[in-house]
């Protein structure tokens, strides 16, 4: 309807979700490489495939603490209510805390996601 203070918002919300699961996507693509065997690129698909819905399931958690968070901290300030209104003030704020809780979300996932590797549960389960 116009609400330019709602669009800073949702843009916010789909950039920081965007954020996190591009780190799952990586995840997902380094983990096939050359000179695997079908079962080693059968296990990487499914291994890159939880550390993305693992990223995507962080995503809309920390987005949901995120929000939750700032309203407990912003006393007598009702965002919801100022985004209604319009107030863009409150938008770039809401949407600044979104994008930072995004990018330590998406740190997170990809410290995972080399942690989970088939490489390394090859070398932990001595596969390798």
């Amino acid at each position: 309807k116009g609400n330019v203070a709602i669009a800073i918002l949702l843009g916010a919300i789909i950039f920081s979700i965007a954020n996190v699961v591009q780190e799952g996507v990586s995840g997902l693509t380094q983990s096939i490489v050359p000179n695997l065997t079908p079962l080693e690129i059968v296990a990487a698909l499914v291994i890159g495939m939880v550390n993305l819905l693992i990223g995507l399931i962080l995503a809309v958690f920390s987005i949901y603490i995120a929000i939750s968070v700032l309203d407990k901290i912003t006393v007598g300030i009702d965002e919801f209510k100022e985004l209604r209104k319009g107030n863009v003030a409150v938008a770039i704020m809401m949407a600044a805390v979104l994008l930072a809780v995004s990018f330590v979300i998406r740190a997170a996932v990809a410290g995972m996601a080399s942690a989970i590797s088939p490489q390394s549960l090859a070398t932990a389960f001595g596969w390798a």
